[in-house]
């Protein structure tokens, strides 16, 4: 088998990546390809997705860190085609039999699967990728000591203050490749910061959280988060029962970005759509709902790995394909869902691609008015504000209702005031119905999701579903 590559992005490498010690540089990613090229038998096709990667972690819980470490690690996941039967495996060993014994089990996998037609691929197009800037020196060398020293500053507030903090700030520098023998070779350094935390008091009460994550460390103020944390749970203390109902909400950026996720991990692809399921399906078969208004006009659904808040891997990790900057839904009118190259050849006249990175920002449209979250309290006479939301399950796909509950933090607001924290809430509610029920949305800003850019707004809604108490803090 002939192994033809084509290294024609000219990515331009972090000086500090030269040669990488924490992972696997572009060199040695391209020469496990070629070793694995090498015991493949039988034609067809190899397809190789490598992420490896380094994290430092320093973990701590009752105010006292209990877990420091630096970890490494490769996940390979090899596919194998030949005459439309094609399957795929996964390992996490570099040695020549951990390679040799994947490729044999990929092999013995196919044979046993048999053809498939919907797996011959079009001819190779060498497609451009996006280059957005997701590496950061400062996040690749936060030292040990560096963690330490900050996870202290962390803690002290809390403790200071008679309250109990658990937490997680991690640092990561990944080096992710896609290779195949129809000449695809993509290869991308990142880093990622995540910082997450929790404060509680000794009765267990009352519970604050604050979390972000992105590429570059002088992005996010882990002091300042723990500072929102301590505030919260302070404020949360001796929460009273609220009759569940029907209220005006008020959903921090977190809080609506937790109820956004399954819409965007579940609903997007035009496919499914167009046979009449989910929550964008058209009223007739072979149809789906673009061009129809699905949100409130007010809002845009947005995804570019250029974002400089919001910026992503630009491409698919498992087979290469290009992420390319798409509005999903603008000014409330649904444009997109993702198709494969095959849908947009056959479908759309089109020789890409419109593939769903599951990283989003939700935005206000150009000329809407942005306020506050205390401006929102003040324009509020009876509603309740909610820090964020936990165990978003999708309970019906049709219309993308879900449950879950409030968590780590929850006000009644009283005339334009917050007047007392109140017991957590299950929840029943659809991201669809809550953003056609929009009634004011703040600046976006980006919030907690490993692995994922999420950037959103807070808004006040209408008519949010609680339907019970709950008794998580």
């Amino acid at each position: 088998m002939t192994a033809r590559h084509s290294i024609s992005h000219n990515l331009r490498v972090p000086a500090s990546l030269s040669a990488p010690k924490e992972f696997l540089s572009q060199e040695e990613c391209k020469a496990l390809f070629d070793k694995i090229v090498g015991f493949a038998s039988g034609g067809g096709e190899t397809l190789v997705s490598l992420e490896s990667r380094w994290t430092g972690s320093a973990k701590w819980a009752r105010n006292r860190m209990h877990v420091a470490s630096d970890k490494h690690g490769v996940d390979i996941s090899i596919s194998r085609t030949i005459n439309g039967a094609g399957t795929s495996v996964s390992t996490t060993r570099l040695d020549d039999e951990g390679l040799r014994q994947a490729v044999r089990d990929a092999e013995l996998l196919l044979k046993v699967g048999g053809e498939s037609p919907e797996n011959i691929k079009d001819p190779f197009i060498d497609e451009k990728i996006l280059h957005p800037q997701l590496w950061s020196d400062a996040t690749y060398g936060f030292s040990p000591d560096a963690r330490t020293e900050m996870v202290q500053k962390l803690v002290d507030p809390a403790e200071t203050a008679g309250m109990i903090s658990a937490g997680n700030l991690q640092v990561s520098a990944l080096g992710t490749a896609t290779m195949s023998t129809d000449g695809t070779f993509r290869y991308y350094p990142t880093t990622e910061v995540e910082c997450s935390m929790t404060v509680r008091d000794p009765k267990g009460t009352a519970s604050g959280w604050a979390g972000v994550n992105h590429y570059d460390l002088g992005k996010i103020d882990p002091v300042a988060l723990a500072a929102r944390a301590l505030d919260k749970a302070q404020k949360s203390a001796k929460p009273n029962a609220v009759e569940p109902g029907r209220y005006t909400a008020i959903l921090e950026p977190q809080a609506i970005a937790d109820l956004m996720r399954p819409l965007i991990d579940y609903a997007m692809d035009r496919i499914p759509a167009e046979m009449g399921m989910g929550p964008f399906a058209g009223r007739e078969p072979g149809r789906s709902k673009i061009t129809e208004q699905v949100m409130d006009r007010k809002l845009i659904v947005r995804a570019d790995p250029m974002d400089p808040d919001g910026g992503f891997l630009p491409y698919n990790r498992w087979d290469g394909t290009p992420y390319i900057p798409v509005n999903w839904i603008d000014q409330g009118i649904l444009r997109e869902l993702a198709y494969p190259k095959g849908y947009g050849l056959s479908a759309l006249n089109v020789d890409h691609a419109l593939d769903n990175s599951r990283s989003f920002r939700l935005t206000p449209a150009p000329g809407v008015p942005t306020i506050s979250v205390e401006e929102m309290i003040a324009k509020t006479d009876r509603g309740i504000l909610v820090t964020r939301l936990h165990d978003v399950q999708m309970v019906d796909f049709a219309s993308m209702l879900c449950s879950g509950y409030t968590r780590d933090g929850l006000w009644l607001i009283e005339h334009g005031k917050i007047s007392r924290p109140i017991k957590n809430f299950r929840f029943a509610e659809s991201p669809l119905f809550v953003l056609n029920n929009l009634e004011d949305v703040g600046k976006p800003v980006r919030v907690f999701a490993p692995r994922r850019a999420f950037v959103a707004p807070a808004v006040r809604v209408r008519d949010f579903s609680f339907t019970s108490l709950a008794d998580a803090v």
